[in-house]
């Protein structure tokens, strides 16, 4: 985590870069106990980047603690107990695992709607895809090319080297061709 001191007054640069000296030690330790706490990388991930958050917000204050390492594990903890107190009051299912080995077991059952088929959807979906259709039949060849070339996952060089034009004239093309879709699709 890099933070930029620049921002900071001359006065507290100092203070604020002996912060920045220790976050990589720092963070590595925390974070080994945030995943032994919790023993869920992104829950932990999440954790450490609160309590640096915290730790830079209130590291005026702490510059001055004896033990700013006992502190900072503290503030982990703390945060990691916090996550484990919502992660209890509040029952995560994943939908890729099978609920339950018994089929008549209706404690762990749960439904899930499917608006796939939702018939506003379908309707709404189809509408805007044929205003795109429209717009970009709308557009003037050289734009609609361009685009076209873009979607099918060339790079602005390989648009430019196909077309005998510049990389400038690709992007302003683009560019041009985007309003005029947007601009289609908001008069809907």
């Amino acid at each position: 985590m890099q933070l930029n001191i620049v921002e900071q007054p001359n006065a507290n640069r100092a203070a604020y870069a002996g912060f920045e000296a220790r976050i990589p030690e720092c963070r590595k330790r925390i974070y080994a106990l945030a995943y032994r706490i919790l023993g869920n990388r992104s829950d932990a991930e999440d954790v450490v980047q609160e309590a640096l958050v915290r730790a830079w917000s209130a590291w005026s204050e702490c510059s001055s603690i004896r033990s700013y390492n006992g502190w900072i594990n503290r503030v982990t903890t703390n945060l990691c107990l916090d996550r484990l107190r919502r992660r209890r009051s509040r029952r995560e299912v994943s939908l890729d695992t099978s609920l339950s080995a018994e089929p008549d077991d209706e404690g762990c059952r749960i439904d899930v709607a499917d608006s796939s088929n939702d018939p506003e959807k379908v309707v709404l979906a189809k509408e805007i895809d044929d205003r795109l259709k429209l717009g970009v039949r709308a557009l003037p060849a050289d734009y609609r090319e361009c685009l076209l070339l873009f979607a099918g996952d060339l790079g602005y060089v390989e648009i430019a080297a196909r077309l005998h034009c510049p990389v400038g004239t690709v992007r302003s093309r683009l560019h041009r061709a985007r309003t005029q879709i947007s601009t289609a699709l908001g008069q809907f």
